[in-house]
């Protein structure tokens, strides 16, 4: 797996995906069950899935965190030897925290939108929930292409990635490389996502209102 460096630590490696992989994948993206909408999504655009875990809600039908609250199951595309979470393991920032969650960002109208972006401005670093677990690094995997729109922009560099089936990118998680998404059109945009830390705690883990 080569990585292709576009600046200092933001590069990608292209088929990082088998076509088998992202055939996959996509059972799971067009499955319309056990969908909720993420917490960053103030336009209730994007939504998240854990594949392979049973979800527990809470009172008010908002997703509990999976570590401890939900059953895994054993999904081997991601977890035999070789499998998903294997390879990013071996080529992502230590510590990388495996979770399987594809996120979809539906199509919305571009002659209504009043907006530039589905997932606004940000950069992925912070310290959360008292326990000073720091973020080394944040990716995304593209499964699909076929839609329109959905690139990845960046705030303070000249760099536009468009998505393109299988290709893992590695996003460096300081302000220089706030990004945003822009929208999408014509199809829904699904990508397996997550992010590496220092050390692996409870508190790494995505929560409700962090995902």
């Amino acid at each position: 797996m080569e990585k292709l460096y576009i600046d200092k630590e933001l590069w990608v490696i292209e088929n990082f995906l088998s076509q088998e992989e992202i055939d996959a994948l996509m059972v799971y993206c067009l499955d319309e069950n056990d969908w909720y909408t993420t917490m960053r999504s103030s336009d209730k655009l994007i939504m998240n899935k854990y594949v392979g875990r049973d979800l527990d809600r809470d009172e008010n039908g908002n997703v509990l965190s999976p570590l401890g609250h939900n059953f895994q199951h054993d999904v081997p595309l991601f977890t035999k030897p070789g499998g998903i979470f294997e390879r990013l393991s071996s080529v992502l920032p230590s510590t990388y925290n495996p979770h399987s969650t594809i996120q979809s960002y539906k199509p919305v109208d571009q002659y209504k939108a009043k907006k530039d972006y589905t997932l606004e401005w940000h950069y992925d670093s912070y310290e959360d929930g008292g326990v000073n677990e720091t973020i080394t690094g944040a990716f995304v995997v593209y499964i699909n292409d076929d839609f329109e729109g959905g690139e990845l922009d960046f705030k303070y560099k000249p760099y536009l990635i468009k998505p393109k089936s299988g290709m893992l990118v590695n996003i460096p998680v300081t302000e220089e490389y706030t990004h945003a998404v822009r929208h999408t059109y014509k199809n829904i945009r699904h990508v397996l996502y997550g992010t590496c830390f220092k050390d692996i705690t409870p508190g790494s883990y995505k929560t409700s209102d962090k995902c």
